[in-house]
């Protein structure tokens, strides 16, 4: 950033390391207060692991993340809001491979305060150029899964 943006535009100033990875990010939260406040996200690698530490504008840890890879694949994303107790939660989503391409998605999120278990599952089509074309899937109620298909064009 060049300067500090007008309240009610987004802006964002990244940091690297010096293998030219992304180490920081700096926001705006417009929604605290009528003069921005910056929320910053630290993020540390870890062999093929990303973890990620977010904070508020006042210094609170607010979301914890951890990202798996596999030879350059995400297999694995978690994602905890931490914040406030009551409304801590967990989502993570899992990604399956065939010749190593996607092919598979699974998306779980866990809400203690409302018990809430929501599962919902994917299979994906790619192009030639390894872009989704399809998903089909949504979520599993009761082991049943509704499948809805979303086709993806150009």
């Amino acid at each position: 950033m060049k300067k500090k943006p007008e309240f009610g535009k987004y802006s964002y100033e990244y940091g690297f390391d010096n293998h030219g990875r992304l180490i920081r990010v700096k926001r705006v939260n417009e929604f605290t207060t009528p003069i921005s406040h910056f929320d910053e996200e630290y993020l540390i690698y870890d062999k093929d692991i990303i973890y990620s530490l977010e904070f508020s504008n006042i210094g609170e840890i607010n979301v914890v993340s951890k990202c798996t890879y596999d030879n350059g694949n995400i297999v694995k994303y978690e994602r905890s809001l931490v914040g406030f107790e009551e409304d801590a939660n967990l989502h993570f989503e899992k990604y399956h491979y065939k010749n190593n391409r996607l092919s598979e998605l699974s998306v779980f999120q866990v809400t203690p305060s409302i018990e809430l278990y929501d599962e919902q599952k994917y299979t994906v089509e790619l192009n030639g150029e390894g872009k989704i074309v399809k998903l089909v899937g949504g979520s599993i109620e009761s082991g049943i899964w509704e499948k809805t298909v979303f086709n993806f064009k150009k």
